[in-house]
């Protein structure tokens, strides 16, 4: 590893992140590497690998272009103050259809490591939660009209999360920009 890909601070990943139009703060520095040596419109990831029993897990940050369609995932949750799961919840996803590949092997892995908040397709292809909180209702039925033939494009924001339960149809992920796939 070259020098030049080593010790990116988090407020630099937050200062390119800042160019892309994306603004927040915080000042705690942690030792991450840019992903491709690629930061731009389409790809601005980081990735921290940390070290687990059975080897390595790379967390990812930033942002990135996915494309895919429309899809339904069920989760079945509680919370801490319920031990009996509540009644499952239908919740929107992506089956991603195209996307980095490191992007893609870095959250295949998290899925066989048991998270759930994510999945894998009867393919075995990436099926991202999504959540629509921030979107407008255009947009909302842009990502919902989205098929196969006709896959949506989606700018997705992965910020750095604590870990721990996402609850109901929350997702790890801020959908930034909805657009038409370009062909």
């Amino acid at each position: 590893m070259r020098k030049s890909d080593r010790g990116f601070s988090h407020l630099l990943a937050l200062f390119l992140l800042a160019g892309l139009g994306i603004c927040f703060a915080q000042t705690q520095t942690y030792d991450y590497r840019l992903v491709d040596d690629r930061c731009d419109p389409n790809q601005c990831l980081f990735v921290q690998r940390i070290s687990e029993t059975n080897g390595y897990l790379d967390s990812v940050t930033g942002t990135v272009r996915v494309s895919g369609y429309y899809a339904k995932i069920v989760r079945e949750y509680s919370t801490a103050e319920t031990v009996i799961p509540r009644k499952p919840l239908i919740c929107p996803a992506l089956k991603v259809t195209g996307a980095p590949k490191f992007f893609q092997k870095a959250f295949k892995q998290l899925v066989e490591r048991g998270n759930t908040v994510n999945r894998l397709g009867k393919e075995g292809q990436l099926v991202l939660a999504v959540s629509f909180d921030k979107l407008k209702l255009s947009e909302i039925e842009h990502v919902k009209r989205a098929n196969r033939q006709h896959p949506v494009s989606l700018t997705l924001l992965k910020p750095i999360v604590p870990e721990g339960e996402i609850f109901k149809c929350g997702s790890l992920f801020q959908i930034l920009r909805v657009e038409n796939v370009k062909r």
